[in-house]
């Protein structure tokens, strides 16, 4: 079995994300698909998921912000080295779910 440190041994941190950000591993019913994605923003949209649907979308800002954005109102921002993808569907759907009990 080959460890984390030899597959990535010389290679430029660059080179390791961009890997990472073009084909990630998902798990669907136990079964792997390969997602391929085109860059950055794709996985940004990948993380907001079926809220985008709703009119969500996630941005970059700088090297550690994530913008969580409704529409084009900017309700929250992220540290992008500490939140996680259930962190932002939380956020999604506590927004929805405030949107719901001002009706």
């Amino acid at each position: 079995m080959l460890s984390f440190d030899e597959v990535i041994k010389g290679l430029t941190p660059e080179q390791i994300r961009n890997h990472i950000n073009s084909i990630t591993l998902i798990m669907f019913g136990g079964q792997l698909a390969m997602a391929k994605y085109t860059g950055k923003q794709s996985i940004l949209d990948e993380v907001v998921g079926e809220y985008a649907d709703c009119g969500f979308k996630l941005e970059e800002i700088g090297d550690d912000e994530l913008v969580l954005y409704f529409k084009d109102k900017k309700i929250a921002t992220y540290n992008q080295i500490k939140v996680t993808i259930e962190i932002i569907r939380e956020g999604c759907k506590n927004y929805l779910a405030s949107i719901l009990r001002s009706l």
